[in-house]
């Protein structure tokens, strides 16, 4: 029989960064004049990943998915929205791109996503309240194991994206943050995870 040691591994963290609404293959500085990477190499590798280690898995994504190529600024990034849900993300933290559109816009776009966005950073210019569609973290259930997710949006996002998209908004430190929703998250999860 085949007897095969159990992989110690009790959580497979399995996060993007950076997508860019890079959703087709291309040819890279360092791929050799080859067509490669998109979103459709990312699924066969995402599930193989999860399936060998034989552990609860979880998919992240760190922000800045949607932005960055015609295909994906087409649609204000729908395109990548609906591809990031057909990989199976559980959540992904707003990056400062997502609101290079609008807040409208990615109000819409997170409505239309089957994961959760999270920042735990993003409060009103006074950095006294949080807006009503910004959740800091969120719960993920799978198998038996629970795993908060707290998200975090960079500080520089009011430069890195145009200022009259976050007109009304701070993006406060990032560790004051966390101490606020830890607590909470740390009550509630078997394991906590900032993105």
């Amino acid at each position: 029989p085949d007897v095969r040691t159990r992989d110690s591994t009790l959580l497979r963290v399995l996060t993007l960064a950076d997508l860019l609404g890079q959703l087709e293959r291309r040819v890279w500085d360092w791929s050799q004049g080859r067509r490669v990477g998109g979103v459709a190499a990312l699924k066969p590798w995402l599930d193989s990943l999860s399936r060998v280690c034989g552990c609860t898995s979880v998919r992240l994504d760190a922000g800045d998915e949607m932005q960055g190529t015609a295909l994906s600024n087409v649609t204000f990034g729908r395109g990548t929205v609906a591809a990031l849900t057909a990989l199976g993300i559980d959540a992904a933290a707003i990056g400062n791109h997502e609101f290079d559109w609008s807040i409208d816009t990615l109000r819409q776009r997170m409505r239309e996503a089957k994961y959760p966005f999270v920042s735990a950073n993003i409060t009103t210019r006074g950095g006294t309240a949080r807006p009503d569609w910004v959740t800091p973290w969120t719960l993920i259930t799978k198998y038996g194991t629970r795993i908060a997710v707290i998200g975090l949006t960079t500080t520089e996002t009011p430069t890195a994206t145009a200022p009259r998209n976050v007109q009304g908004l701070s993006f406060g430190n990032g560790a004051d943050a966390i101490k606020r929703v830890l607590p909470d998250a740390r009550a509630q999860a078997d394991f906590v995870i900032v993105v």
